[in-house]
């Protein structure tokens, strides 16, 4: 992905483009402020990063879960697909196409915020 900014914080690396650099400077401080207890839940004590991909739209975002996934480039994927951890990474569509998405288009910032944290958990 070319063109891409990185924003590293406590728990993690965020991977975007310019136009999510709003987007990163919220969740990236919502999930500094959410991971320790999740680390501290599951009794965790080595506390390593993830890498986390901001993709800019659901499209983009279904062609990358396919790829990670090896899955048949023609499979279509459920509207509710926006975010997963595979292959040691989180991937997660912006905030900024949830406008675009019919299962999503209502969901607010603090949703979101929740998504990635669900994502988050699968990692730890």
């Amino acid at each position: 992905m070319k063109n891409k900014l990185i924003k590293e914080c406590s728990f993690a690396n965020f991977i975007y483009f310019k136009n999510d650099e709003k987007l990163v400077d919220e969740i990236s401080k919502y999930l500094d402020d959410n991971a320790e207890n999740i680390f501290s839940f599951f009794e965790i004590k080595n506390k390593h990063k993830v890498n986390i991909y901001i993709i800019p739209t659901k499209k983009e975002y279904d062609l990358e879960f396919k790829k990670e996934n090896k899955l048949d480039k023609n499979l279509i994927l459920p509207n509710s697909y926006v975010g997963c951890f595979c292959n040691n990474k989180i991937i997660i569509t912006s905030f900024n196409d949830y406008k675009n998405i019919e299962s999503h288009k209502n969901n607010t910032i603090e949703d979101y915020k929740k998504t990635l944290l669900h994502e988050y958990t699968h990692f730890v």
